[in-house]
Formats: structure tokens, C-alpha cells, sequence
């Protein structure tokens, strides 16, 4: 039976932050997995066509994940580099249903872990009006730079496939030594996110930031943001950090059992609440996460009304 059907509603601070373009839009794998697959399945595969014999399964953990990677690269660099290319360097022939609906808002800039052209695709391809366009200089590892930061900047963190192209050595960051090289101090990633997380607004979409390296980050910021505090200049973050999750439905031989459900929600706020984020849940009955969808899409209606009050209609 699962949780009952409820809309999703996005909390006043976070709606005003958005169409008052002060947030980040972060974007994971998840809003890619229609049409690229999952992570564990893209690593199984990629050990496979370079002859390793590392797996992986949904409940591996993230290190697990990244080191299965690694050996896929180990055995066979020219192949794993391939794949990835053959992988990722496919054509869209379609895209998410979460990417028109954040390009329709003012997000401030876009910044994904994803590999693909989705988000790309989407900036170029989707009908916007001039307020609205993304700078066409689209940023993507290892070529980060945050000082060149302009109005709706697109950032691949992790990299960026081109279509019909086999990505170089080291310009994408999926295997276990290319997250810890790419994480370094005084790296591109590190000078690209840290100097945002203690003054920017982001919301993460279809991600669990789960990757050690990445989660390092927020530590960083908090340890940061403690030593201003003790030294006597304050806390002055006031960034907000929201993450999107579909409700939980534990389930038992009895069925859904909503105890142990909302259990696993605490537990997830708890987690998350360390990193400074706040969890926005919502039900996703169809797996389609339609309530998620139409809570954005009213969000960009209510833009576009505030932004054209008198529209002329009937020429």
C-alpha cells in the first residue's frame, strides 16, 4: 500500500530563493539513469569489457564502487576509456523530465557529476527566453574555473563526454585514483566547490553525494565555518542546502510498514543534517517521481506570471 498520495510542496524559503535566482542547481546520476543506466550496472560493464573480475551490487558501498572502477581501468586503460566513450557518447534521443523544468527557473548556475549531454542538451536545445539562457561556455573537468563564473554557468565536475568521442586519460572522474587525484588539495574540484558551499544556495537532484572524497568537501566547509566561529568572526554562511528524496517504503511479510519507514527518514536526516542539508521527501508512487515534477513545474508557471504580469493574448 505504501505512503498515501500527497503533492509535493516546496518550502516558501526555497521558492523564493529560486525565483529570486539565488540557488545552485546540482544535478546527479539518478536524472540520467533512464537513459544511460545505473552506476552499478555501467561499472559491471565496464569491468567485464576490460576483463576484470571485480562486480559490484546495489548495496556495495561507494568506496566498493569507485575501486571496481579502478580495476577496470587497471586491466585494460585503452578499453575502459572506450566504453566510456561508446557509453556516454551516445546521442540522446530523449532527455529527463526534471531538465526543462529546471531550465524554465533562474537557477543560478548548474553544476552535475553526470558524464552525458542531458543537461548540455538541455541548456541549448530547450526554448528559453533571453533571461533565462545559460552561458555557452559550458565548464567541465579538468578545465574548472570558478573565477569565470558568469549569469547560469554550466559545470561538469566530473567531467564531460562529447558525442561520438572517447574521453582522454584523466579528464573523467569515476575509478578510485581518478577521484582521489581529482580531489586534491588545490585541485580543480576542490577550487571550484569549496569556495561556494559556505555562500551559495544549492539544491541536489538525483544524487546522495555519498562518494567519500565528495562528502570530505562538506567536512571541510564545516570545520571552516567552526574555526571563524572560534576565532571570533562568526558564522557567516547563510547558504541553504536542499536535497530531494522519494519516501522510503520499508516493507516486511506483513507489507508496507511504515515504523520502520519512517525510521530509515530520521536516520536519512540525521546524515544529511551533519553535511548541513536539509531532506525534502516526497512519494513516488509510479517511479515516475511525478510530484517532484509538478512541483517544479508550477514553480516555473508562477515565474514566468511574475515575470510577464500582462501578457498580451489573442494576437
Amino acid at each position: 500500500m505504501g505512503w498515501p498520495e500527497e503533492p509535493l510542496i516546496l518550502p516558501k524559503e526555497l521558492q523564493d530563493g529560486i525565483l529570486q535566482g539565488k540557488f545552485v542547481a546540482f544535478i546527479g546520476a539518478g536524472i540520467s539513469t533512464d537513459y544511460y543506466g545505473d552506476w552499478v550496472t555501467l561499472i559491471n560493464n565496464l569491468c567485464e569489457y576490460c576483463g576484470c573480475s571485480k562486480r559490484v551490487t546495489k548495496d556495495s558501498s561507494a568506496t566498493q564502487k569507485l575501486e571496481a572502477a579502478d580495476g577496470a581501468k587497471q586491466a585494460n586503460l585503452s578499453r575502459y576509456l572506450t566504453h566510456l566513450g561508446n557509453h556516454f557518447g551516445r546521442y540522446p534521443t530523449g532527455t529527463h523530465f526534471l531538465y526543462p523544468a529546471l531550465m524554465d527557473l533562474p537557477f543560478k548556475d548548474y553544476m552535475t557529476v553526470n558524464y552525458d549531454p542531458l543537461l548540455e542538451r538541455a541548456s541549448k536545445n530547450h526554448n528559453l527566453p533571453a533571461n533565462l539562457k545559460c552561458n555557452p561556455d559550458i565548464k567541465a573537468y579538468p578545465d574548472l574555473n570558478i573565477r569565470e563564473r558568469q549569469h547560469r554557468t554550466i559545470f561538469y565536475l566530473h567531467g564531460k563526454v562529447d558525442v561520438g568521442k572517447t574521453p582522454k586519460n584523466r579528464s573523467i572522474v569515476l575509478s578510485q585514483s581518478e577521484f582521489t587525484y581529482a580531489y586534491r588539495d588545490n585541485g580543480p574540484i576542490k577550487l571550484t566547490i569549496l569556495p561556494c558551499l559556505p555562500v551559495d544556495n544549492f539544491c541536489y537532484f538525483g544524487c546522495e553525494l555519498s562518494e567519500p572524497d565528495m562528502r570530505n568537501l562538506f567536512n571541510i566547509e564545516a570545520d571552516l565555518l567552526e574555526e571563524r566561529n572560534s576565532s571570533g568572526r562568526g558564522n557567516s554562511s547563510r547558504s541553504q542546502k536542499y536535497i530531494f528524496f522519494s519516501k522510503p517504503e520499508v516493507t516486511t511479510e506483513d507489507g508496507f510498514d511504515e515504523l520502520l519507514s519512517r525510521k530509515r527518514m530520521t536516520n536519512m536526516e540525521e546524515e544529511y543534517r551533519k553535511l548541513r542539508i536539509k531532506i525534502i521527501w516526497y512519494v513516488n508512487h509510479d517511479g515516475n517521481h511525478s510530484s517532484l515534477l509538478k512541483a517544479f513545474e508550477d514553480l516555473a508557471e508562477l515565474y514566468y506570471k511574475q515575470s510577464n504580469p500582462n501578457p498580451l493574448r489573442g494576437i
